[in-house]
């Protein structure tokens, strides 16, 4: 009986299992390289610190279901800045459409003004521009990941969606990650 007492006072106190990992908002400014930005959130602190590093071009990658009203908002506090803005959905599952509209916006940006990629956290928005590096800048997988990861892509949802987008469009064969790899200190 003292077993079954015990059992039962434990199983009253054991702590509950986390609940699962939700993504995060992010404003953390990441240089993917120079000229080349990307970061979740866009505040306006965000928006001071862009126009203060000489930025010249936000693209935002949010859909519109996640924030309705975000992009009309945030076309306005862009362009009242005096950067240039570009609205290009992309959803967390790289839809083809999505990145095809992502990639051919990108062909047409003078990155040397300066871009901002932003999604909700960095990671669409290095996944989409891992497709970018290795289908339309003809980067090496390993190379262009690097960059990705600098970019904050951290979610292995998101970078098996990118990959298997780049091995559909002509790129390497599709490798499923079982982890995302971190980005290399330098």
């Amino acid at each position: 009986m003292l077993p079954l007492i015990l059992l039962q006072t434990f199983a009253q106190v054991a702590p509950a299992p986390p609940p699962p990992a939700t993504p995060q908002p992010s404003t953390k400014i990441n240089e993917v390289r120079p000229g080349l930005f990307t970061t979740g959130l866009m505040t306006y602190e965000t928006l001071g610190a862009l126009k203060a590093m000489g930025i010249g071009t936000v693209l935002h990658l949010r859909p519109e279901k996640e924030a309705p009203s975000l992009p009309a908002t945030e076309r306005k506090a862009v362009e009242l800045m005096g950067l240039h803005y570009i609205y290009s959905p992309v959803t967390a599952g790289l839809e083809d459409e999505e990145v095809d509209a992502f990639r051919k916006q990108m062909k047409g940006i003078d990155l040397k003004g300066g871009l901002m990629v932003h999604c909700f956290n960095s990671n669409r928005a290095s996944g989409a521009l891992l497709a970018y590096f290795v289908l339309d800048e003809k980067l090496p997988m390993d190379r262009a990941l690097d960059l990705a990861h600098k970019g904050g892509l951290n979610m292995v949802k998101i970078e098996n969606a990118s990959r298997f987008y780049i091995s559909r469009n002509g790129g390497p064969a599709y490798e499923e990650q079982k982890e995302v790899k971190a980005a290399p200190l330098k």
